[in-house]
């Protein structure tokens, strides 16, 4: 495997929600008919989400995997 899968397979394995929330996103705007909706934008949502969440300012989800 490559590094960066192995890199993901652990972060994934510590952080699950992280998937999930990503396919909740991705498959509501699918359901609203979005088709150019990139995983660039699914990502802002992610954290914009996370920051009202969890009352942060840094960025907590980086681009990586």
């Amino acid at each position: 495997m490559y590094k960066t899968t192995n890199q993901f397979l652990k972060f994934h394995k510590s952080n699950p929600k992280v998937y999930d929330m990503f396919c909740r996103i991705t498959f509501r705007a699918m359901q609203k008919g979005l088709q150019n909706f990139g995983s660039s934008a699914v990502f802002e949502i992610m954290r914009w989400e996370t920051s009202l969440v969890s009352n942060t300012t840094s960025q907590t989800l980086c681009n990586t995997f």
